[in-house]
């Protein structure tokens, strides 16, 4: 994953004008923060009833690392419009 600035200068040098870059990182960083409380908390019987306890765990696992490069901003989601000539 590169950089937003990475992807708008892509974009730019591709033929589209009118860019808009939204970061969509702390959006991202407390979802996936509220999911992982769901699926190690209130929810944690019913994710294991449904994949059981080895899948939950790896479940667990996958978001603390997920929220780990979020934290880091080396994972940085974004939502890009543009138009091309």
């Amino acid at each position: 994953m590169c950089s937003l600035k990475h992807y708008e200068q892509i974009l730019k040098n591709t033929g589209f004008i009118n860019i808009i870059l939204k970061d969509r990182h702390d959006w991202y960083l407390n979802k996936a923060k509220n999911e992982l409380d769901s699926i190690d908390g209130s929810l944690k019987k019913q994710v294991i009833d449904v994949i059981g306890i080895e899948e939950t765990k790896g479940a667990i696992d996958i978001w603390k690392k997920l929220i780990g490069v979020l934290e880091i901003g080396e994972h940085r989601p974004g939502h890009f419009q543009a138009f091309k000539k």
